[in-house]
């Protein structure tokens, strides 16, 4: 899989919304990403992940891989390249809202109590959290 840093957020929007994230398309990136990846096979999209920082945190904000490409690293190379992204930033962790949170548990990401959740996020605010949205916060110490 080829990688590549992107400033249009058009592709990756789609397929995030495809995906099932709540987020819109655009035609540059969302005023707090600050990398966005493109993973390719050839000409093909087949993942995408972006990176966020709110008030001196870094989010890993999406990642999505089409369904046909799952099951087959890419979500872990996209996530890999990712965290070597937030490693050369000024931070010891990172957070992100999953909706799978076992795969990311795999990478050495913990869960974050509902009372400690840094106020980066609209989860808990949102009238569909724990009602049919089941999202768990998550956060990597980087080392």
């Amino acid at each position: 899989m080829k990688i590549i840093e992107v400033d249009n957020y058009q592709k990756l929007g789609k397929l995030f919304k495809d995906a099932g994230i709540e987020v819109s398309t655009f035609d540059k990136l969302p005023e707090h990403v600050i990398y966005a990846y493109e993973g390719y096979d050839g000409n093909k999209l087949i993942g995408g992940v972006s990176i966020e920082q709110k008030k001196n945190e870094y989010i890993l904000f999406d990642i999505a891989v089409i369904p046909e490409y799952r099951k087959k690293y890419v979500g872990k190379e996209l996530l890999l390249h990712a965290i070597n992204t937030i490693k050369s930033l000024d931070t010891d962790h990172v957070y992100l809202v999953a909706k799978a949170p076992k795969f990311f548990a795999k990478y050495g990401f913990k869960y974050v109590e509902d009372k400690d959740i840094p106020p980066l996020f609209h989860c808990l605010t949102c009238d569909q959290y724990n009602v049919t949205c089941f999202p768990k916060v998550m956060r990597l110490e980087i080392k």
